[in-house]
């Protein structure tokens, strides 16, 4: 399961870089918005590649700049806690969506900075299925086939948006081969409640991102050390 996280993770953060645009949010057809921006943005993400290599703290402010604007991160908090997020008080509902949303946003920073050691962000890396849209529909499922490398087979990914009047088409929830990043969650926040309560899990989620910080912190000081020999 471990690894399955970690996959989705370095997925889920590639395709958010590919979607982020105020024309993704505000358009009348989620899939129309995706691909109007894929050129442009696909051709910024490869020209910024060696500094992306090169410079964590400046990888770090990339993701946070390109993924924050485009998730629903209060759908998705709701559909994570679930029967949790009734019973919980209205200050434990905020400070699970803000640390929450922490604890993804670092995720995502440690495996990308892990991904682009190694690889390279490439053109034509995500292919669009056709999509259908319903009429007023407030929710739509992009299809998309993601390959993480040329030569690597294409894995499924597919987008779960919600289409609010205030901030338009966000994504709450993706799945990679038929994993939902929501219900992995779900499925290991539920036990921490059933243990320690809501106030355990927030505590629970608080020592991950500290855990993570510090990780993130001595990548970025291993490599300014590497840069300065």
């Amino acid at each position: 399961m471990k690894k399955s996280l970690n996959i989705v993770n370095i997925i889920f953060l590639l395709a958010s870089l590919f979607l982020t645009s105020n024309l993704y949010a505000k358009a009348d057809n989620p899939l129309e918005a995706i691909q109007t921006i894929m050129t442009a943005l696909e051709k910024d993400l490869l020209a910024d590649q060696q500094k992306l290599k090169a410079n964590p703290e400046y990888t770090s402010g990339i993701l946070e700049k390109h993924i924050l604007p485009i998730i629903n991160f209060k759908i998705m908090s709701q559909y994570v806690l679930g029967k949790h997020w009734r019973k919980a008080t209205k200050l434990e509902q905020q400070e699970f969506n803000r640390l929450f949303s922490q604890l993804l946003i670092r995720f995502y920073t440690k495996a990308f900075i892990e991904y682009v050691k190694t690889n390279n962000i490439h053109s034509g890396m995500i292919e669009f299925l056709p999509y259908h849209a319903k009429e007023n529909s407030k929710q739509a499922r992009i299809k998309t086939k993601l390959k993480l490398t040329p030569s690597s087979p294409p894995i499924a990914v597919n987008y779960s948006l919600y289409n609010s009047k205030k901030s338009g088409w966000k994504a709450y929830d993706i799945s990679v081969e038929g994993i939902s990043l929501v219900t992995t969650y779900r499925s290991s926040f539920d036990q921490i409640i059933k243990q320690s309560k809501m106030p355990g899990l927030l505590k629970h989620i608080q020592e991950k991102i500290d855990n993570i910080q510090v990780k993130n912190q001595k990548t970025e000081q291993s490599a300014k050390n590497t840069s300065n020999k």
